[in-house]
């Protein structure tokens, strides 16, 4: 018997599956009631990707000697390859009862879960699936089906607490203050040390996602416009009117804003994610009320009239808004100063605790 198994192993690594067929048929006759057989000869099939017919001989096997958890381990990885991912959930189940402490058996059962809870889009079973993914990993389990699945479970977290704005070309998650992209360089930083280094899909993945960090890093919002073109445009009339202290005061205030919003460049995206930073309360009441006057014609029936109070009203509008803005002005220079000053002292912060030093 040890002879004609050490030949058919010996076929089998070498891919001979005629000759490897050969010994595993031989030794079925020979040895009719042995699961050790049955696992060998479905071992042959699995390796000539028939998996139907390894199936069968792991099955026979599992009537021969129900309480051999490799037996159910096997069978759950036919049934993966052959999209049964229910089935194999519980045949990986029935060999983690049977052998609790194997951890072997944990990743595995933890990697099918995974695996049908992306194709389900389940959460709960994505969240089971780490937690045994995970206790696999810590016991010094290496198996790259467990390494890439804990992968993709950290590239899928980078973004997962990203506030969700729905565009043209679909939806798009978006990082709207520095803990977003803390916790989503840290999670790509576990992800990368745990990716096989030929499954491609999802090197792909993951620098999909370093990218799209990447060009959150950008800032795009350097303050309110209006707010410089108020103060601008103040300060160059009371210029034109003789005013020069009024005019002067009001220019270097431009200037202070527009320094006050330029320094850190950090992100802040919140501009794109509808309803979460748009303008100021005061300047939207102020529009609101804008648009509503300037609905009002007053039973004008002259077209040229109605065109003349709209103007008026948005002028009044634009008027009240630079208005407000100004007088605002040492408040917004201030808030920007205090809140890009604590960033600061935030990333300084990080940086001392190790975390990756990238401009925000």
């Amino acid at each position: 018997m040890e002879l004609q198994k050490k030949e058919l192993l010996n076929a089998l690594s070498d891919n001979n599956f005629s000759i490897a067929l050969a010994r595993a048929k031989e030794l079925e006759e020979l040895y009719p009631k042995s699961s050790e057989i049955k696992m060998l000869y479905g071992d042959v099939f699995m390796k000539m990707s028939n998996y139907l017919m390894a199936s069968e001989q792991y099955e026979n096997a599992m009537r021969i000697n129900p309480l051999d958890p490799n037996v159910y381990s096997k069978l759950g990885v036919t049934c993966t390859q052959l999209d049964k991912w229910e089935q194999a959930i519980s045949y990986f189940k029935s060999a983690l009862s049977i052998a609790p402490d194997d951890y072997q058996y944990h990743g595995f059962y933890g990697w099918a879960i995974w695996t049908y809870g992306k194709i389900k889009n389940d959460k709960n079973l994505l969240k089971e699936a780490y937690k045994f993914l995970s206790e696999a990993k810590s016991q010094g389990i290496e198996m790259d089906i467990v390494n890439d699945a804990l992968a993709e479970y950290h590239i899928d977290n980078a973004t997962s607490s990203w506030p969700i704005v729905h565009e043209k070309e679909g939806p798009v998650s978006y990082a709207t203050k520095l803990d977003h992209l803390v916790e989503a360089k840290k999670e790509l930083d576990h992800a990368s040390g745990l990716m096989s280094a030929f499954n491609t899909g999802l090197k792909d993945k993951y620098h999909e996602v370093q990218g799209f960090i990447a060009d959150l890093e950008k800032r795009d919002f350097h303050g309110y416009p209006f707010v410089r073109k108020a103060a601008i445009i103040g300060g160059a009339l009371f210029l034109l009117f003789g005013s020069t202290f009024y005019g002067m005061t009001l220019l270097i205030m431009a200037a202070l804003y527009h320094h006050a919003q330029m320094t850190p460049g950090y992100v802040a995206n919140r501009i794109h994610v509808k309803g979460n930073f748009g303008d100021p309360f005061w300047v939207r009441r102020i529009n609101e009320v804008g648009r509503y006057a300037s609905s009002f014609t007053f039973y004008s029936t002259s077209f040229s009239q109605v065109l003349f109070m709209g103007w008026i009203f948005r002028v009044a509008t634009l008027t009240l808004q630079y208005t407000m803005a100004i007088f605002l002005l040492p408040f917004l220079i201030i808030s920007g100063y205090i809140s890009n000053y604590d960033l600061l002292s935030r990333m300084k912060q990080l940086a001392a605790e190790g975390v990756p030093a990238t401009k925000f």
